[in-house]
């Protein structure tokens, strides 16, 4: 990748390992995307607005998610989550991140950790979303309060 950029690390076995390259391009379903946070954050938002090459016909097919559990939902290539919204988890050797739009508060909340665990991913995804829980609480909390 250019400089700059942030260094992947696995984590495994009580070890971790520097990710300084890696060859993502047999990950097509992932989409291989590199970006930062901050135009992830961008990009999910005007996807899930409709303005990011989509029709809104489209977009709102990818938001008619079949429920997977009491709480949360899939889409076409969309994940919803109760009381966070739409968006998506992603993970390559060195990194993991989630990125979720909030329709009803205008909120797009991006995540990004430059350390995978190995032995633990789904614990990891678990802790992300828990974040996202709190930073979506402290936000709201913070715009009522200024109204």
């Amino acid at each position: 990748m250019p400089a700059p950029f942030a260094m992947g690390y696995d984590y495994s076995n009580g070890a971790s390992e520097k990710v300084a390259q890696d060859n993502i391009s047999l990950q097509l379903a992932n989409g291989n995307l590199i970006t930062t946070p901050n135009d992830l954050a961008t990009w999910g938002r005007k996807l899930y607005t409709g303005q990011a090459g989509l029709n809104k016909k489209s977009v709102s097919l990818m938001m008619d998610v079949i429920p997977i559990n009491d709480t949360d939902g899939y889409g076409l290539g969309c994940q919803y989550v109760e009381s966070l919204g739409y968006g998506h988890s992603g993970a390559v050797r060195g990194y993991l991140s989630t990125m979720i739009y909030d329709p009803e508060n205008d909120l797009t909340i991006v995540i990004f950790t430059s350390v995978l665990n190995w032995g633990d991913p789904i614990n990891e995804l678990a802790l992300l979303q828990n974040v996202s829980h709190n930073i979506r609480e402290i936000l709201c909390y913070f715009e009522k309060e200024s109204i």
